[in-house]
């Protein structure tokens, strides 16, 4: 729910087309059906199982996923705004990386960030957040 949210993702092994990052670029500009209306971040606190993590989209989007195939060492960063998933693989491995999301407060006080085309999030999670040298960051 934070428009100037930047996601960072690395790799710590080799990627493999089903063992990677999807995105789907068309996405970016056109709207996906999703729950991210009703997704609530209580209840998910509060669920014991089957309450999806974060908001999901509710149909498969009609184009077509491309695969990230960066090299470990490499750093992905993108909007957390664009239409993004993990490659559901069949090969028994397990895709292994760091991820981290982080806002300027500049960016999103001035409205710079990616377009909102499909977000309904009634607030913006900044209850996920720690603001770096704050009294929440030394705990």
């Amino acid at each position: 729910g934070i428009m100037a949210q930047i996601n960072w993702w690395l790799p710590l092994y080799g990627l493999h087309e089903t063992r990677t990052m999807l995105l789907w670029p068309e996405a970016f500009r056109d709207p996906v059906a999703n729950n991210s209306a009703e997704w609530d971040f209580d209840e998910f606190r509060h669920a014991e199982r089957g309450y999806p993590l974060l908001p999901v989209a509710e149909a498969c989007p009609r184009w077509s996923a491309t695969p990230v195939l960066i090299e470990p060492g490499e750093v992905l960063a993108f909007s957390a705004a664009h239409l993004h998933a993990g490659a559901r693989d069949a090969s028994g491995l397990t895709r292994f990386g760091i991820d981290s999301r982080t806002v300027s407060e500049d960016d999103r006080r001035s409205g710079r960030g990616a377009p909102n085309v499909d977000g309904a999030a009634r607030t913006e999670m900044w209850r996920w957040y720690v603001r770096p040298g704050s009294e929440e960051s030394r705990r």
